[in-house]
């Protein structure tokens, strides 16, 4: 068990040590930038009026805003698959953020998967998070932005909104608890080491073309070294 919590422990604490330097420069890039443009950063987008809802979305955004995104989710995603195992991605992220960032704040636990949809997946296909979503017949906005701690995970008529400083100190918090967890609970090491063996196994391009669209069998005639 020794070497299996060693490897744990070296795996996830280099993946949450290189997330944190990544995202310490975006914050303190975009701290700079809102103190040089001040309340010109605090923009407010009008959404189309849909429906019978005039949405504006709670979007304080510096340029940079996005990028903190684009690095803590698919680190949250590595390390849900740790946690849980398996290779499942969204639903190891989310068990990730419901088991850890709800110690922190047990709003999590509640709107874990909502999170993932907004900010994790449109992030990352779709590059932004500025987005309206309907649920129940109901227009629901979302927003992110700085210094407004106090509306973090908050959902009013606006929509809901996520403050980064925040949530970058909760992804600090989560994750050292996991580490935590680590060092002292063995099922866990466990996980990790399922996970760790299993992302080794070949991946089977077939499968691909069965499933992508954009990826048929011509696209990967050139493997087909025997054939040469």
């Amino acid at each position: 068990m020794d070497g299996k919590r060693g490897l744990a422990l070296i795996t996830v604490k280099s993946e949450v040590l290189e997330t944190k330097k990544a995202l310490d420069i975006i914050i303190n890039y975009s701290q700079r930038y809102i103190k040089m443009h001040g309340d010109e950063c605090r923009l407010y987008v009008e959404a189309v009026e849909s429906g019978k809802n005039n949405l504006k979305l709670p979007v304080r955004e510096p340029s940079p805003n996005i990028s903190i995104f684009r690095i803590i989710m698919p680190s949250i995603e590595y390390l849900g698959q740790c946690f849980s195992g398996t290779q499942n991605q969204s639903a190891g992220a989310v068990n990730f953020i419901k088991e850890y960032f709800s110690k922190i704040n047990n709003d999590y636990k509640e709107k874990a998967g909502f999170m993932w949809i907004v900010y994790r997946h449109s992030c990352i296909h779709q590059g932004s998070a500025m987005k309206i979503f309907s649920y129940l017949n109901r227009n629901i906005g979302v927003g992110f932005g700085y210094n407004d701690s106090k509306n973090h995970l908050k959902i009013d008529q606006s929509g809901f909104y996520i403050d980064i400083p925040t949530f970058f100190d909760d992804y600090v918090n989560a994750t050292n608890q996991y580490i935590k967890d680590l060092e002292s609970d063995d099922r866990i090491v466990e996980d990790f080491f399922k996970f760790y063996v299993s992302i080794a196994d070949p991946i089977c391009l077939e499968s691909y073309i069965k499933k992508q669209v954009y990826l048929s069998e011509r696209d990967l005639a050139f493997l087909n070294i025997e054939n040469k």
